[in-house]
C-alpha cells in the first residue's frame, strides 16, 4: 500500500481558530485511512488536479482515489473534470470516488473528526430555541457569486447574521470546521439558515455538489433555501428531503440564475421580518423532523456504499 496526499497536507495547528482548515484535512485524513491495502494504491486528490487525471489514464496499477474535497472542479485552465472522472471508472483499475455522477457516495454528510458527524449533537440540543434573527448566513470564502449574496443580506442585517469570509473580523466566531455547526448560542437564535454551498456552474447537473454546507441545517433542525447549482434542489428532493423555497413565498427551477437566487433568498428574508419566527418553525417542525430522520437514513446508505468499497473497491455496480 502507498498512501499519498497530493498537495494537501496533514500539517496544522491543533487550535482550530488559528489553522482550522488543515485540522479539516487532517481529520480527512485519518478517516481516509480505513480504506487502505496493499492491494492498491490509496490516493487522495484536491483541487485543481488535472495532471494528476492524466497521469492516472496512463498509469496501469490499481488506485484508489478519493477527492478530498469537492467531487467536481475545474482545473487551473478551466477545463472541466468531470469526462476525466467518468473515463476513469470505465477502466478496471481506477475507482474515483466521491463524485456526484452516479450518485455513488457522498460522504460529506458523514463528518470526519473521530467523535463523529457534528460532536453528535443531542437533538434536543436544536430545539432551545429562541430566534431574534430571521437568517443565518455562513460563507467561509469569497469566491463565485459570494460576495453579491453578502452585499443583498448586508441590505437585511438587522435581521439576521451573514459573513462573508472566514478571516472576516465578526461576531459570529465561526471556524472553518466540517464537523460542528459553530456556538449552539448563535445557531438557536437564528432562523433560516441559508446555504452558500461550493459553487460551479448553476445549471450544470454534472456539477451538483453537496457539502457540509448543506447536511448542517439538516442535521441541525433549520429551514433552509440553498445559493447553488439549481439540481442540488432536484437531488435532494430524489433523496426523500422536504423543501422550503414555497413555505416562504418562494419557488424554484432548473432556470435559477445567481442573480434569480439572491432576489428570491432577499424576498424570503424580507417576508420574514414581520413573522413570529418561534410560532413559524413549530408549523415547519413536521418537515424538519422529517429531514433529520431522512438524513440519517441518507447516512446510512452511505455507510453501506463504504462497506462496499471496502470488500470489493473495483467490481461495484456503476
Amino acid at each position: 500500500m502507498s498512501f499519498q496526499f497530493v498537495r494537501e497536507t496533514v500539517a496544522y495547528s491543533e487550535d482550530p481558530a488559528s489553522n482550522s482548515q488543515y485540522l479539516s484535512v487532517a481529520n480527512f485524513a485519518r478517516w481516509i485511512s480505513q480504506f487502505e491495502s496493499s492491494n492498491y494504491t490509496l490516493a487522495s486528490c484536491s483541487w485543481q488536479q488535472q495532471a494528476f487525471y492524466e497521469f492516472l489514464l496512463t498509469y496501469d496499477k490499481p488506485v484508489l482515489l478519493f477527492n478530498c474535497f469537492d467531487p467536481m472542479f475545474i482545473g487551473d485552465n478551466q477545463t472541466p473534470l468531470a469526462q476525466y472522472i467518468e473515463i476513469l471508472n470505465k477502466t478496471n483499475h481506477v475507482r474515483v470516488v466521491g463524485n456526484n455522477i452516479d450518485d455513488y457516495l457522498n460522504y460529506w454528510c458523514l463528518g470526519f473528526a473521530p467523535e463523529g458527524q457534528f460532536n453528535n449533537y443531542l437533538q434536543d440540543d436544536f430545539l432551545k430555541y429562541n430566534f431574534k434573527n430571521a437568517f443565518l448566513c455562513y460563507q467561509r470564502s469569497n469566491t463565485g457569486f459570494r460576495k453579491n449574496l453578502y452585499n443583498a443580506l448586508q441590505e437585511h442585517s438587522n435581521h439576521g447574521t451573514v459573513t462573508y469570509a472566514h478571516w472576516e473580523n465578526n461576531t459570529t466566531n465561526v471556524y472553518n470546521d466540517i464537523n460542528t455547526v459553530g456556538s449552539l448560542d448563535i445557531w438557536n437564535s437564528h432562523f433560516l439558515n441559508i446555504i452558500s454551498e461550493t459553487q460551479y456552474d448553476w445549471n450544470n447537473s454534472y456539477q451538483v455538489f453537496l457539502s457540509e454546507k448543506t447536511w448542517k441545517p439538516i442535521y441541525g433542525m433549520r429551514p433552509f433555501l440553498h445559493f447553488t447549482n439549481v439540481y442540488a434542489n432536484d437531488f435532494l428532493k430524489s433523496q426523500g428531503f422536504e423543501l422550503f423555497w414555497e413555505d416562504f413565498g418562494c419557488t424554484y427551477d432548473t432556470n435559477e440564475t445567481w442573480s434569480y437566487q439572491i432576489t428570491q433568498i432577499s424576498n424570503a428574508v424580507q417576508n420574514l421580518k414581520n413573522e413570529n419566527l418561534n410560532s413559524l418553525y413549530k408549523k415547519l417542525l413536521p418537515k424538519i423532523k422529517h429531514n433529520r430522520i431522512n438524513l440519517n437514513k441518507f447516512i446510512q446508505r452511505q455507510k453501506d456504499k463504504i462497506e462496499a468499497i471496502k470488500h470489493n473497491p473495483f467490481n461495484i455496480p456503476r
